[in-house]
């Protein structure tokens, strides 16, 4: 039984791995499970024992990552300041950034994006401004996430060449300057 249950885990994990690594080179509409099997050798009897199809296995990779990374933010001191949970946050960035940099990536197909910024915000918390139920707010909430999500990007693609304090102390600058300005229109 403990032999059964690790051959399932490591099946999971060798299907993640390489559907992480094809999703670098296209979208996940355009992977077949034929393609995925073949590029992880395992049989596609075997792959639907676990999945019913290839967007399954990409929402549990999705699932995963969004539990680690609630798990992570709940870890931080809540003692620290926003900027200094941010700092910190950029670290675990750094650490999962393979991962993350091709599920933040708008090709991926999923809908990772919007709910790993809403779990960040959410956890980290901002300070909102005062006019929450405006019609205004989605397109804040849009543009702060879009924002974050491209800045994220942008530094892992360029290998980090920023340190986790910079990318962290600009970030949290241009979210509160937009907050600032945002409290300004009525």
């Amino acid at each position: 039984m403990e032999k059964e249950n690790q051959r399932v885990r490591l099946t999971r994990m060798l299907l993640k791995e390489k559907l992480q690594e094809l999703l670098k080179e296209k979208p996940v509409g355009r992977i077949s499970v034929k393609e995925l099997c073949e590029a992880s050798g395992i049989n596609r009897s075997t792959f639907y024992q676990h999945y019913p199809d290839v967007y399954a296995l990409l929402e549990e990779i999705e699932s995963d990552i969004l539990r680690q990374t609630d798990e992570f933010i709940t870890q931080i001191n809540p003692e620290k300041s926003g900027q200094q949970s941010l700092v910190a946050f950029m670290a675990y960035v750094r650490e999962n950034s393979a991962v993350l940099f091709t599920l933040l990536n708008p090709q991926t197909g999923g809908t990772f994006e919007k709910q790993f910024m809403a779990l960040v915000l959410k956890r980290l918390g901002t300070s909102e401004p005062s006019i929450l139920s405006s019609a205004l707010l989605p397109y804040f909430s849009q543009f702060l996430i879009a924002g974050n999500i491209s800045v994220i990007r942008e530094w892992i693609a360029n290998g980090f060449e920023l340190s986790d304090e910079k990318i962290a102390d600009m970030i949290y600058r241009l979210s509160e300057n937009l907050v600032l300005s945002f409290g300004a229109i009525k």
